[in-house]
């Protein structure tokens, strides 16, 4: 995986634990309902599991593009010798 991509998913990852930390935290506050901040965290930790688990589909995907463009170029040249 690219090491950019990997930093850039992980810093997401952080900026998502943070914002559950605070709706759990808004769920004391009763200044709103807890149920309904409870509903968006979940909805939160849903989008989070989405985007991590897209994210390493297409890493894996890329990750196999990288390695069969290096076979490819290493059989060609192979065949130039």
């Amino acid at each position: 995986m690219n090491m950019r991509l990997f930093q850039d998913i992980f810093e997401l990852n952080q900026a998502f634990a943070r914002v559950i930390e605070g709706l759990k935290r808004m769920e004391k506050v009763t200044l709103f309902p807890p149920e309904v901040v409870r509903e968006t965290r979940a909805e939160v930790v849903l989008v989070q599991v989405d985007l991590i688990a897209s994210s390493s589909i297409s890493s894996t995907r890329s990750s196999r593009k990288m390695r069969d463009g290096r076979v490819r170029s290493r059989m060609r040249a192979g065949r130039k010798e």
